[in-house]
């Protein structure tokens, strides 16, 4: 069972793969993606990373530009995810809806790594998604627990989205971009849906920490190499929220036991 698991997480890394390579290009998905370098379709044998990466000695076949890393980390990513779900759930709707959720973490974080985007088309419909499984009570105690968590997010983030937006102004800063972008707001109200109440608190404290500790270390390597940017354009924030919220996915009661013990 392990292994047909990690087989559907390899499928549903494809199919993440392409809906991040060509959703912020508006193209078709069935349109295969193209080498970033020469522009060159590659062929329908390149759909699975892991095994069109070492197949290709990690190159393009047409100009032998090195292949992206990202595609292949997330099949691994969602290989490994799936089977980790099962276990924890069973064949339950739970382990259906939180195989959702880390796809769309994963999808989420790929985008705005790579294009300083959280896109419409991907957070819409998974809010609505994550708001349905609540007033199922999938994953929740109460119908209402999703529901408070999504509106703490949302609230909070756009609070933090415009004193950020105030902050910039009275510094006449705008060439670095605002602190926080909208797509951040609507991200944090999908992971409070996600995580309901009280999840929803640990979750954005853990997505905060880690965009803290990133910009650190992207400082670091900045002031080491004496290439300073504006941290805002450097780092994309809504990976490190992702990761908060794959975290409640994953290990939600106990971060949320351990976060009521403290």
């Amino acid at each position: 069972m392990i292994i047909i698991l990690a087989l559907i997480g390899l499928l549903v890394g494809g199919v993440v793969n392409r809906l991040a390579d060509q959703l912020p290009q508006r193209r078709s998905l069935l349109k295969a993606g193209a080498c970033a370098s020469c522009g060159r379709p590659y062929d329908w044998g390149g759909f699975f990373a892991v095994a069109a990466f070492p197949l290709r000695r990690g190159r393009c076949p047409a100009c032998a530009a090195p292949l992206p890393l990202r595609p292949i980390l997330v099949e691994i990513a969602l290989i490994l995810l799936f089977p980790f779900l099962w276990q924890q759930n069973g064949w339950t709707l739970l382990f259906v809806a939180e195989s959702l959720y880390a796809s769309i973490f994963v999808l989420i974080s790929a985008v705005d790594f790579e294009h300083r985007r959280i896109l419409n088309v991907v957070i819409y419909p998974s809010t609505a998604l994550a708001l349905l499984a609540s007033l199922l009570r999938i994953g929740h105690d109460t119908r209402l627990a999703g529901v408070v968590g999504g509106f703490v997010g949302f609230v909070f983030f756009f609070f933090v989205f415009l004193l950020g937006e105030l902050l910039m102004r009275m510094l006449r800063r705008s060439s670095g971009g605002p602190a926080l972008g909208a797509g951040d707001v609507k991200l944090a109200a999908f992971i409070g849906l996600v995580a309901g109440w009280p999840g929803v608190i640990p979750a954005l404290i853990l997505g905060i920490l880690l965009g803290g500790l990133g910009a650190l270390v992207v400082l670091v390597v900045q002031v080491t190499r004496r290439t300073y940017k504006p941290l805002t354009s450097a780092l994309p924030y809504g990976p490190f929220l992702a990761a908060g919220g794959l975290a409640m996915v994953l290990w939600g009661e106990k971060i949320v036991r351990w976060w009521l013990r403290t």
